[in-house]
């Protein structure tokens, strides 16, 4: 009887282990001009569970819960891009971002899934995802 148990529960563990559903998935960040990011974190969220991945060079991220790059189940994610932009403040009572101190690479919408504007869809046997960001404008770095 102790042997038909570890069968079993070797031919469930193996059952598991080859019915993951999590798919790999990762891509390429990059500008309008295809100019890649090369700094910053890539999230994903279905409103319930979160997955990110880090952009290393040429823009490139793999995604993962939280063993980074392992995948992600299949359904629609809105993204964020955070971590690419460095903002600096002003010392003050009321502490704003002090412009001309702050790296800004992309627009800050995309730190926010709400104003991003990028979903991803992910399914079994997609190719490489490409998501394109716009710079930082130049002329709101201007505004007082």
């Amino acid at each position: 009887m102790k042997r038909f148990r570890l069968i079993v529960v070797c031919f469930l563990g193996l059952f598991a282990a080859g019915c993951s559903r999590d798919i790999p998935a990762g891509g390429v960040v990059v500008y309008s001009d295809g100019t890649p990011l090369e700094k910053g974190l890539v999230l994903l969220s279905d409103g319930k569970f979160m997955y990110r991945g880090n952009i290393t060079d040429g823009g490139v991220f793999k995604l993962g819960g939280l063993k980074q790059g392992n995948g992600l189940p299949a359904g629609t994610y809105k993204v964020t891009i955070g971590g690419a932009n460095e903002y600096e403040y002003t010392e003050s009572r009321n502490p704003q971002i002090d412009y001309d101190k702050s790296v800004l690479r992309i627009d800050p919408k995309y730190e926010n899934p709400q104003t991003s504007g990028l979903t991803v869809d992910v399914k079994k046997g997609m190719s490489r995802i490409t998501l394109t960001v716009d710079r930082y404008p130049i002329e709101r770095a201007n505004r007082k």
